[in-house]
């Protein structure tokens, strides 16, 4: 049995001498692949991780109902239209968990909702390494909830005519 296992032993490392790659079997399904830290095929890799783990699915946004301004930070309001790149930025700096954990965001695209509906939303497709030298990648959607709030402006006007 150890004869066996010597002469096996010294074909792999002839294999590997010679050029050709050694193959091992994934350890979920069974098929060859190229040795890796986990042993895995990249679909059985890409079903036991999930790359969007921290990322959240739902947000707020609050727009002046007078104005149709949206709500940026402390006190700052801007102008944008539906489904223009200015919104978008907006709602990806509203989306907690895009900026860590090395993810890359690949593409934003925005998926059409009844404008009454008070909901956005937007299709996301992230990458994220997982492993040295494997990278994922994978697409979600996530939903903004549009809630109404007056801008300082819009506040002050409706004093002065009451």
């Amino acid at each position: 049995v150890d004869r066996k296992k010597q002469a096996t032993m010294a074909e792999t490392e002839t294999a590997v001498s010679a050029g050709t790659m050694v193959k091992v079997l994934c350890c979920m399904c069974g098929i060859p692949v190229d040795p890796n830290p986990s042993n895995t095929c990249a679909s059985c890799l890409a079903a036991t991780s999930d790359v969007t783990k921290g990322i959240a699915t739902e947000a707020q946004l609050h727009q002046c109902r007078g104005c149709q301004r949206w709500h940026r930070d402390a006190n700052k309001w801007i102008a944008c239209d539906l489904e223009s790149r200015e919104l978008m930025a907006l709602c990806l700096a509203h989306t907690s968990g895009l900026g860590k954990n090395k993810i890359r965001l690949i593409d934003a695209g925005w998926i059409w909702t009844e404008p009454h509906s008070m909901r956005l939303k937007v299709r996301l497709t992230i990458q994220k390494e997982v492993q040295s030298g494997t990278i994922l990648q994978q697409a979600f959607t996530v939903e903004y909830v549009v809630r109404n709030q007056q801008c300082i402006e819009c506040q002050a006007e409706f004093r002065q005519g009451s």
